[in-house]
């Protein structure tokens, strides 16, 4: 069975679905700029797998959701062709990358996807109902444990979750920000495997962190202070 058919009997994925997953996956291996080294099997194993496995905590959370630093659209593009019901803003600083997420996101009819060419600590100071308007943000490979927390959490919801896809220490990493992590609201900390290994070998780890509080008005700070 090849890996899309094992990706679809694995989570439940419609013919539809399935379409639209074979077409960002297209777009993004005729993009005109280096999306990601990732080709074949790996897109599939590594991009859309991996992201898929956060669906049980974007299940459990509402309908409205962030993806912070989309890239390629790793996880949220994916995220909203596996849930089109849900309401996702991908946010991707880089233009021309944002401009990718947009066209395709109009090529494959995701009426429920916003794009914002926008950096995190900056969007949230536009619109008072960004902050803590969201019921579960999503952010991969955008920045160290502590920026990521800081970027992160003043967008969720009080309830909600802010969901990290990690390397294999990434649990760790999370437990040791401990107080810093409870100054900006968070509280429960969960972990689940990545389908994905590290260099080490070792499976990475998708954390799940609870926003227990409010997140105080002073953050995201800057670019230059942030996790500092």
């Amino acid at each position: 069975m090849n890996i899309d058919a094992r990706i679809a009997e694995r989570f439940g994925l419609d013919e539809q679905a399935m379409q639209r997953l074979h077409g960002l996956l297209d777009a993004i291996e005729a993009a005109p700029m280096n999306l990601t080294a990732w080709r074949g099997d790996a897109l599939w194993e590594r991009g859309v797998w991996d992201s898929l496995l956060l669906l049980p905590w974007i299940d459990q959370f509402g309908t409205q959701f962030l993806d912070i630093g989309s890239g390629a659209g790793f996880p949220g593009m994916v995220l909203a062709i596996a849930r089109t019901r849900s309401r996702w803003t991908l946010l991707e600083s880089r233009a021309r990358r944002a401009e990718f997420l947009q066209e395709t996101a109009g090529r494959l009819g995701l009426d429920e996807v916003r794009v914002a060419a926008e950096r995190a600590e900056e969007w949230i100071w536009q619109d008072a109902l960004l902050r803590e308007g969201f019921d579960a943000v999503t952010m991969r490979a955008v920045a160290g444990t502590r920026a990521s927390l800081e970027l992160g959490l003043p967008y969720v919801r009080t309830g909600g979750r802010l969901l990290l896809p990690k390397g294999s220490d990434g649990l760790a990493d999370v437990q040791a920000e401990a107080e810093w992590m409870a100054r900006l609201g968070g509280g429960r900390i969960e972990a689940a495997d990545s389908i994905v290994a590290g260099p080490d070998g070792r499976p990475g780890k998708i954390v799940i962190v609870e926003k227990a509080a409010p997140t105080p008005e002073i953050y995201p700070r800057p670019a230059k202070q942030l996790g500092m």
